[in-house]
């Protein structure tokens, strides 16, 4: 069957990673990368997998179906909830709390103990730095108490993989490729360096799960409303981080200006701009509120005025 394309998959577009990882046929693929990620949160190894939203392909067009949840069970019967996402704009520290607490909350059925609610860990895999205050392209999160840091629950667990920091890190690809954790996570850059994808192809001939994987994303670009549907995605994304870029930019210009006036008319024309962008992405008020801390009465305005 031929390629219809020359350019290679990018598995950091959510489209690209659901068609590799979200897929029956490649659980193993997935169970694989889950515990080489999770390594240090499990008392025992992910022996299986269910997986959650499984939104057809032409809903992509809304941020909120991008992400990925699994239902998994260990070797010791455990079973959590994780959430899987990938991102390009930033907040999201605040977002994957909501997206966690949503995830948590829609657990509870009437009359169940709290005591049956299962552990829940959502996991960013970002392609900007958020915390520039580690080099760890790797950070996990949880609540504990301020002074002890004893933890008061497991329930909650947050994790990041900066892919910057990643590619900043790495100074030796072939002893990089043999690591359990950082061969998957070379394998979402593969599609950005030529340089790195050669080096996997050879580490494949020895792995058979690298091989799956490299035979499977290929597989991606071999059906045209397949690429079609890639494409679409990822132009949306890079329109994305233009907005995002943009809307940065203009705070930093009214900041520089040093003028109040001129500062506050900024800022306020880029929060408007924000609400109706992710208005039209079908976010309702009450979820703009949660992931951005404006004011529910003044997103409520926003949108009567679109209306």
């Amino acid at each position: 069957m031929p390629i219809y394309h020359n350019e290679p998959i990018d598995l950091m577009v959510d489209y690209a990673f659901k068609q590799l990882f979200g897929q029956a046929r490649n659980k193993d693929l997935l169970i694989s990368f889950l515990n080489a990620l999770l390594t240090n949160s499990l008392a025992s190894p992910i022996i299986s997998v269910q997986f959650g939203n499984t939104e057809q392909a032409q809903e992509y067009r809304e941020d909120k179906l991008s992400r990925m949840d699994v239902f998994v069970e260990t070797d010791q019967q455990e079973r959590i909830n994780i959430e899987m996402q990938v991102a390009h704009d930033y907040g999201m520290a605040k977002r994957t709390l909501y997206y966690w607490a949503e995830l948590y909350r829609g657990q509870v059925v009437s009359g169940a103990s709290y005591q049956e609610l299962h552990r829940v860990i959502t996991i960013n895999l970002i392609d900007f730095v958020q915390f520039p205050s580690t080099d760890r392209y790797h950070t996990s999160y949880h609540v504990v108490e301020d002074q002890t840091h004893e933890r008061l629950s497991d329930a909650l667990e947050v994790h990041f993989v900066e892919m910057p920091k990643l590619r900043k890190s790495i100074t030796d690809l072939e002893k990089a490729v043999q690591d359990p954790l950082e061969k998957w996570l070379l394998l979402l850059e593969s599609g950005k360096n030529k340089t790195i994808h050669h080096v996997l192809e050879v580490a494949a001939m020895n792995d058979v799960e690298l091989k799956k994987a490299l035979d499977e994303v290929e597989e991606i670009g071999r059906k045209p409303e397949n690429w079609a549907l890639y494409i679409s995605r990822k132009k949306a994304i890079l329109d994305e981080v233009s907005r995002e870029a943009s809307y940065r930019e203009r705070i930093e210009k009214a900041h520089e200006q040093g003028m109040e006036q001129g500062l506050e008319q900024g800022m306020e024309k880029a929060r408007i701009e924000l609400i109706q962008h992710m208005l039209s992405k079908k976010l309702s008020p009450e979820e703009i509120t949660n992931l951005t801390d404006i004011p529910l009465e003044d997103i409520k305005k926003i949108a009567e005025s679109i209306h």
